[in-house]
């Protein structure tokens, strides 16, 4: 009956579970603790690992990565990383107590305190305008304008 009940159970695994082989994964993935995922290409790939430090060297380059900030490693057929990132054309920047904005006009900027409470509200009268943040006390804001969210530190 055992006999039975391990061949059973073998034969279900068997049938829910693909078959991956490893000359199918082409890609080492290692993610960071914010969730960023950088892919490399096995191929000529040499890693090594040095006072909590991984370098990877691959074609005569050398990217490096501490220990301590990757939050896993995995195998993957596809690139899941992003290879290159352009600047947004829309964001927030805060040059002492100015908020600058560079959202289209007519949006709605918003600012919550560190508890979530709305403190200061502004719609954007052109691209590119700031608003004066000089009357809000100290402290970590969120603003929210448009798509735009961004956590920003008072002083």
């Amino acid at each position: 009956m055992k006999k039975l009940s391990y061949l059973l159970t073998a034969a279900a695994l068997s049938l829910g579970v693909a078959q991956v082989s490893a000359d199918d994964l082409k890609y080492l993935n290692l993610q960071d603790q914010n969730g960023s995922v950088v892919s490399l290409s096995l191929s000529g790939l040499k890693l090594t690992f040095s006072d909590g430090v991984l370098t990877a060297t691959q074609n005569g380059s050398q990217k490096t990565f501490t220990i301590t900030d990757l939050n896993k490693m995995f195998f993957s057929a596809e690139e899941t990383g992003i290879k290159s990132a352009r600047k947004a054309q829309s964001g927030l920047e805060l040059n002492g107590s100015n908020l600058l904005l560079n959202v289209p006009a007519g949006t709605v900027a918003r600012i919550y305190d560190g508890q979530g409470r709305l403190v200061l509200t502004s719609t954007i009268a052109a691209e590119g305008k700031a608003i004066q943040l000089s009357d809000l006390q100290s402290g970590i804001y969120v603003v929210k304008a448009g798509e735009v969210t961004k956590k920003i530190l008072l002083k």
